[in-house]
């Protein structure tokens, strides 16, 4: 029984402790992309994609995981004067 005392109370503290940091403007929630995907949100791939289409890419171009970083590199690079 004490084990899950000791959890409960674990559990007690913690929530208070992120109470105190809510009512102190301390706290940060970090949340991955998938939350705003199902929001409706285009997801990174997506974006990606449609970034790589002027780029001369095919709409099926399977991504790498460097093409996260580069393509949108590459299309800032190409269309830095443009509008977009």
């Amino acid at each position: 029984m004490s084990g899950n005392n000791t959890y409960h109370d674990f559990i007690k503290k913690f929530l208070s402790n992120i109470d105190d940091d809510i009512q102190n403007s301390k706290l940060a929630i970090f949340v991955g992309s998938g939350i705003s995907a199902c929001s409706g949100y285009p997801t990174w791939s997506s974006v990606i994609k449609e970034f790589a289409e002027p780029l001369g890419m095919s709409k099926d171009y399977e991504l790498k995981e460097r093409d996260y970083l580069e393509i949108p590199d590459k299309f800032f690079y190409k269309f830095k004067n443009f509008e977009y």
